[in-house]
């Protein structure tokens, strides 16, 4: 096709819309690959890779560019409760596939590499808006290299929307933000000469963050990626700064005990996210929305890797039949609708049911969590479903 014309535009590369451009580049699609920034990039996010995430790059055939890059692979979690009661297990892998920490700098390039190998063409583009005709999504307009480069209109015959909890696509097709209750927002920083439980992945439920909650996941020796995240509308309500429920969280004496005189907090960044509580159309005619930007967040856990990355390849699935027939509406996108939701509703549903129950008081984290040490075996089954 010319130029500024392609058969599929995926709008963001990081996971969902790398998966989404490598699968269908592998099926030799005409694929334009647009993200504002180039690769390796630093991403805000906690950094854990379920297992699930690491079986599905090996199915894509990722599998030399996993081993080696040497993920950090976890094998027991620990979970705290409001009054300091503390669960401890042991997680197994999956017919040898752990979960996994990894820098999203490492993580989202392997995933960006993959998809260009295959054949996605990528340029560095600020996509502002879609180009919509007569209700139909037909392209993408931006500014090419950044923010203030020449403007610039592509087009094609499919938009898949990677492009993240504030993405430009879907708050021009909604037409609305989705409701804070279905949002989150969170911190996260590298924080040095910190005494790391190794291999351990360790998450806070504090009386101040409950039903979100902090984290300690570490990410080699000294170091550990720690932060707070919390609901949206929960946080409005605290009147308080990510920064400074992380400065309370640090402070704790669990946590603070463990840093050494030379230990720095570092790489602070913050990021939303969009929960998959929220149940809103994800198909449009000529577009669709996939990862953060389609809310694919689990609302329990606020892990979005293996959502966007299923949602990707879903996409990109759905896109394949809908060009072999030559028809991009909505009604030849269905098979998407159809594929997440069997994949990830149910989980969506009983995650939005936990958080909301978790939510109404404190003390019911603190009866789950003493409730787990009671019952090892169901804490274990607990812990892999978070963990996963």
């Amino acid at each position: 096709m010319g130029a500024d014309r392609h058969e599929v535009i995926v709008v963001g590369a990081g996971p969902a819309g790398s998966v989404a451009a490598s699968v269908l580049a592998q099926a030799g699609r005409d694929v334009l690959l647009l993200d504002q920034t180039g690769f390796p990039r630093d991403k805000a996010c906690g950094d854990m890779i379920p297992w699930q995430v690491v079986r599905l790059m090996l199915d894509l055939g990722m599998g030399e560019a996993v081993r080696a890059a040497h993920f950090y692979p976890i094998k027991a979690t620990r979970i705290v409760s409001p009054n300091g009661a503390v669960f401890e297990t042991r997680v197994y892998d999956h017919d040898g596939t752990d979960t996994c920490i990894v820098p999203r700098e490492v993580f989202d390039a392997i995933l960006w590499e993959h998809a260009c190998k295959r054949g996605a063409q990528f340029e560095v583009v600020h996509v502002e808006a879609p180009i919509v005709e007569k209700g139909r999504v037909v392209g993408v307009s931006g500014r090419t290299g950044s923010k203030h480069g020449a403007w610039r209109e592509i087009r094609a015959a499919l938009v898949i929307a990677a492009d993240g909890a504030t993405s430009a696509i879907a708050r021009a097709l909604r037409r609305h933000k989705p409701p804070d209750a279905h949002r989150a927002v969170a911190l996260r920083a590298y924080v040095d000469d910190f005494d790391v439980v190794d291999h351990m992945a360790e998450s806070y439920f504090t009386r101040d963050l409950v039903p979100g909650y902090g984290w300690v996941f570490p990410t080699g020796e000294g170091c550990a990626n720690v932060g707070v995240g919390m609901r949206l509308d929960l946080f409005r309500q605290r009147g308080r700064t990510l920064k400074e429920m992380l400065d309370d969280f640090l402070r704790l004496p669990m946590i603070a005990r463990r840093r050494g005189a030379h230990s720095r907090v570092d790489r602070v960044l913050v990021w939303q996210l969009h929960f998959g509580s929220d149940d809103f159309p994800r198909i449009y005619d000529g577009a669709l929305l996939v990862g953060d930007a389609g809310g694919f967040t689990d609302p329990l856990t606020g892990g979005g890797i293996y959502g966007a990355m299923l949602s990707g390849k879903l996409a990109a699935e759905a896109a394949l039949q809908a060009l072999a027939e030559g028809e991009t509406r909505r009604e030849a996108l269905a098979s998407f609708e159809t594929g997440w939701r069997k994949q990830l509703w149910p989980a969506f549903r009983l995650s939005t049911w936990l958080q909301r129950w978790l939510a109404s008081s404190p003390r019911l984290v603190d009866f789950v969590v003493n409730l787990l040490v009671r019952h090892p075996r169901l804490g274990q089954a607990i812990a892999e479903r978070v963990q996963g």
